[in-house]
């Protein structure tokens, strides 16, 4: 299994932050239903976790950091969003391991039982704990900006009936100018769920908490 980097990676862009963070919320929602012994609550948190944060949005951002097959790719995103999945994937099945006991122990197993103290078994590892390296309000309200751009955009491609995987020529996001930064951090990722050849981030006017979001076909 891949045997991801102990510390942050200091590549870590606003996608990656935001993962990390929800992925925090999702562990700590869900150790305490386990503590009330709310079961399916737990269960609950662990699933929209890994379907809606990581399946619907984080892999399809990520994707050409990880194929490292497109202009703007580097060693340092890639390396960071291979950290981000490690942590990620292993919690999930961590997470979900007293409902689903088989299936977990052979992915862990195959993945995890070598680098991960606590023997060969998920069922021996320790139930994962939030991390403070992770915790960030920021990061949460900037990865809240970047999924509302993207939702935007799949909300166009779909009303002007065109495919997911439809090239744009552009698209140009207007946000708080404090997230300005953060979102260009992100572009290679902005790139990889719109499929938009340019990403130009502006900021809104002063006071404009809104977003916005104009999509050019070409």
């Amino acid at each position: 299994g891949y045997q991801s980097p102990a510390a942050l990676p200091a590549t870590l862009n606003a996608t990656d932050r935001w993962l990390l963070a929800a992925l925090n919320d999702t562990i700590r929602r869900a150790g305490a239903a386990m503590d009330g012994y709310e079961f399916r609550a737990a269960k609950d948190e662990a699933e929209r976790f890994f379907w809606t944060d990581l399946c619907d949005n984080y892999l399809e951002l990520v994707k050409f950091r990880l194929y490292g097959e497109v202009e703007g790719s580097s060693e340092g995103g890639h390396e960071a969003a291979r950290y981000v999945l490690s942590h990620a994937l292993m919690a999930v099945l961590k997470l979900l391991a007293p409902f689903l006991p088989f299936v977990t122990d052979e992915l862990y197993r195959a993945a995890f039982a070598g680098p991960e103290p606590g023997g060969t078994s998920i069922h021996r590892s320790r139930w994962p704990e939030p991390e403070a390296g992770w915790q960030s309000d920021q990061a949460l309200t900037h990865g809240r900006l970047l999924l509302e751009a993207v939702e935007a955009v799949r909300r166009y491609k779909s009303e002007h009936h065109l495919s997911m995987a439809s090239e744009l020529e552009s698209v140009t996001i207007t946000c708080p100018d404090d997230a300005v930064a953060a979102l260009q951090g992100a572009e290679l990722d902005l790139r990889s769920v719109t499929r938009a050849r340019q990403i130009r981030i502006l900021a809104a006017t002063s006071g404009d908490d809104a977003l916005n979001v104009v999509v050019q076909e070409g």
